[in-house]
């Protein structure tokens, strides 16, 4: 009946105007049906346009809420489970999906490249053929080859296992597959996260290891697997975005043609196959632009080597896609070597011992305060209890150094123009009246340790996407309330942010309280003048970094104020 009323209407645009009767039949398209899987961890859209992957949604998760003005940007606008971590991400469908199966190449002399024999003509929607809650398979035909695609999603976790079985119904061909299992990966706030965003590659099994890809620029591409010998040794492929990773891998074994009823995971081979001796691949990395959100991303594309197929003989070729969120209960579904994808950053995988220390003591003081914010709030006055004594030495020495001034003024004097002489005389009073002139220096070597266990864990730590405190939406992101985005700079946001206005007002106010040694020298005086400044230098770098590391930074400053005063008082130095 659908025929027949698209033909009577082509029909009748053609009696009135031939040139509306070609917009009418170009706009036409497919209907395609959507096929859903899902389990109790994961929901797939299945498209029967080759049965393509239209989205694929982690039950559990959630999309985080971002402040008004940076709702344009935000890569998920649903706050209610589940969320997409693969969805459309390009306009066109052939770029919009995962898991495509390319056309047949064309070239200017005529000639054919047979990727999996579909054409662009071949735009009919797929039978479904077998359909229940977590399995679908889906056939298609053509005058050359017959096809059949099944997809299951594991119950256990979210990962997809899927089987392509293709079976030469003419003349003997060769077939040289190519798929695109991965286009893009979802990524809270594109604009301040394509830093983190990377391809990566496992290989070696358990004794091997993850080695992180950097994006290439938009519209160019870089080799992810580069020959097919080096795919021999592959485990998985894949997209890391800040918190979520999506991983493809190949599964080889050659099967039967599927009929209805029939899984091609499960049964053998009952006609001639030649796929499952010539698994190799090489796989490439290819980078694009999202420009409504300012987003950078990347597709992967996995070409087989050549195969042979002779007449009725069955091309077959298996594979999974998984796709995890990077808390910690996730990942315990996966295996040890799949866990690894936590690590692509290079930074965070050298200090993940400190952060994950961190990451696991404020979710214990979590679960007493129950809220992260506060227990960043309280960590802030425990490492401050812990280095109290420190700081009391450090006061304390400079308060021998004060006293000390004038007899240094006349040490430098009497030895003239030989520094050596002075310097040698200058450590014999320093050890006399029991000074360290290095003391200063040892609160802020115990600060840079818990400072990057900080920026890892806010950085990294999935555990702590979406948390809020106070006026701040999310402590892995920057305290914005307030921003409007520069055109010209890309899309970045020119915003108000509280905590490191705070931290540079309390730091200089602070800093301009200090003041140098009475008799210090005038490279001494400059120099306190120009560590006055040096919070205000601080506070820009930590204007856009993850607000939970601010907190603690801005709290910080804050009780070393009080501290300070208490402590110049008790020695006599106020």
């Amino acid at each position: 009946m659908r025929a027949l009323l698209l033909f009577l209407a082509v029909v009748a645009a053609s009696a009135a105007d031939p040139a509306t009767a070609a917009i009418t039949v170009a706009l036409e398209a497919p209907a395609y049906e959507e096929v859903v899987l899902s389990t109790s961890t994961a929901r797939v859209v299945i498209s029967t346009n080759r049965g393509v992957i239209k989205r694929f949604e982690l039950v559990e998760q959630r999309a985080i809420r971002l402040p008004s003005h940076l709702e344009p940007y935000a890569g998920a606008r649903r706050s209610e489970p589940p969320l997409a971590v693969l969805d459309a991400y390009q306009p066109r469908a052939e770029d919009g999906v995962h898991g495509w199966l390319y056309n047949d190449v064309l070239a200017a002399d005529g000639t054919r490249t047979v990727r999996v024999g579909l054409d662009r003509e071949d735009t009919a929607p797929w039978t479904v053929a077998v359909r229940d809650g977590d399995r679908v398979v889906l056939t298609f035909r053509n005058p050359r080859f017959a096809y059949s695609i099944e997809h299951r999603l594991d119950a256990a976790r979210p990962t997809l296992h899927t089987r392509l079985s293709v079976t030469n119904l003419g003349d003997a061909a060769t077939l040289r597959p190519r798929l695109m299992p991965l286009n893009g990966l979802h990524q809270d706030y594109g604009v301040g996260e394509g830093y983190y965003l990377a391809g990566f590659r496992h290989q070696g099994g358990e004794a091997g290891g993850i080695e992180s890809h950097s994006l290439p620029s938009p519209k160019t591409s870089a080799p992810l697997v580069a020959t097919g010998e080096d795919s021999a040794r592959t485990d998985y492929i894949g997209l890391k975005s800040r918190f979520f990773a999506a991983w493809w891998s190949p599964a080889e074994r050659a099967q039967a043609p599927v009929v209805a009823g029939a899984s091609p995971l499960d049964e053998p081979a009952a006609t001639p196959v030649t796929a499952g001796d010539a698994a190799r691949f090489t796989a490439t990395l290819t980078g694009f632009q999202n420009e409504p959100r300012h987003e950078v991303h990347a597709l992967i594309a996995v070409d087989w080597e050549p195969s042979a197929l002779a007449a009725g003989a069955t091309f077959s070729r298996g594979w999974t896609l998984s796709a995890s969120g990077m808390t910690r209960d996730e990942l315990e579904r996966f295996t040890p070597i799949e866990r690894r994808v936590e690590y692509t950053d290079g930074f965070y995988r050298f200090f993940k011992i400190l952060a994950k220390a961190v990451i696991w003591l404020l979710g214990v003081i979590a679960a007493v305060v129950f809220n992260y914010g506060l227990a960043v709030v309280l960590l802030t006055f425990l490492v401050k209890a812990a280095l109290f004594r420190t700081t009391w030495k450090q006061y304390s020495s400079m308060l021998k150094m004060q006293q000390l001034a004038p007899e240094l003024k006349r040490l430098q004097e009497t030895a003239g123009g030989n520094k050596q002489q002075a310097a040698m005389k200058q450590m014999e009073l320093f050890k006399k009246h029991g000074v360290n002139p290095l003391a200063g220096c040892l609160p802020l070597l115990i600060q840079i340790p818990i400072f990057m266990a900080l920026y890892q864990a806010f950085s990294h730590s999935a555990d702590l996407r979406g948390v809020s405190f106070l006026w701040i939406s999310d402590l892995t992101l920057p305290d914005q309330v307030w921003g409007t985005p520069v055109a010209f700079l890309g899309g970045w946001i020119l915003s108000l942010n509280p905590l490191p206005i705070i931290y540079i007002a309390v730091s200089l106010w602070m800093g301009f309280q200090q003041k140098p040694a009475p008799g210090a020298d005038e490279m001494q005086v400059q120099m306190a003048k120009m560590m006055r400044w040096l919070p205000a230098i601080f506070g820009l770098i930590f204007y856009n970094m993850p607000s939970g590391l601010v907190l603690y930074f801005t709290v910080q400053a804050i009780i070393s104020t009080v501290e300070i005063k208490y402590i110049k008082r008790k020695l006599g130095m106020a």
